[in-house]
């Protein structure tokens, strides 16, 4: 019989694991699980648990690989404790990127490019940089990405910067050729306070104020 109260419950049981230096916690028929803080945890079913007991009794050198099934490809799940998403997922897909590509660099020009812009709430304005960065890490668009574009990320401040023209390069990883087309869509500017006053804003005022052209 399995408690779930404080003496017996998943911490327990999963803590006692630990202790005895197991790598992770797996239990079975048992529902939401608290888990430990010190190893990977987790719960599967009944069937689930009977099935991989089946397997590891017929060969006991049996490796098996977990994922939470959140639109993620098969990869191994990072364990990083007190750390809440998206962090541990983007830590995954640099993993899995890090694998199939050459370069750090790369695999951030990877996310950078194949990143999914959001707007601000309730406007058809793209949110400003620094609040998403290049927008929300797209794992599936990343992994399978043979667009490649460097650099990815631009710095157009023209009060220090004063280059005319930037050049950019587009890579091709596919088999078959592409043709490209370019476009821009600038960002929101945000405004932190009315003009003539040196208080803030309580929520800044953003506006479709950019220049950038391209050809």
């Amino acid at each position: 019989m399995f408690n779930t109260g404080d003496s017996c419950g998943s911490a327990v049981r999963c803590n006692k694991a630990a202790a005895a230096n197991a790598s992770g916690c797996l239990l079975y028929n048992v529902g939401p699980i608290a888990g430990s803080s010190f190893i990977p945890s987790g719960s599967i079913s009944l069937a689930d648990g009977q099935r991989i007991a089946a397997i590891t009794t017929q060969n006991p050198s049996a490796v098996f690989t977990f994922t939470n099934l959140v639109n993620l490809l098969s990869t191994v799940t990072l364990f990083l404790a007190q750390i809440g998403n998206p962090a541990p997922e983007t830590v995954g897909f640099t993993s899995r990127c890090a694998n199939c590509r050459p370069s750090f660099s790369e695999v951030v020009n990877i996310f950078q490019s194949n990143a999914k812009p959001v707007n601000i709430y309730n406007t058809s304005m793209l949110s400003t940089t620094i609040e998403q960065g290049a927008g929300l890490v797209n794992a599936f668009q990343a992994l399978t990405a043979t667009t490649i574009i460097s650099p990815s990320e631009l710095a157009l401040n023209d009060t220090v910067r004063r280059q005319k023209f930037y050049k950019i390069k587009v890579y091709n990883n596919g088999n078959k050729p592409v043709r490209y087309s370019i476009g821009h869509r600038g960002a929101a500017m945000a405004t932190p306070k009315q003009p003539g006053d040196d208080q803030l804003l309580l929520i800044p005022k953003y506006t479709a104020d950019y220049a950038v052209s391209y050809v």
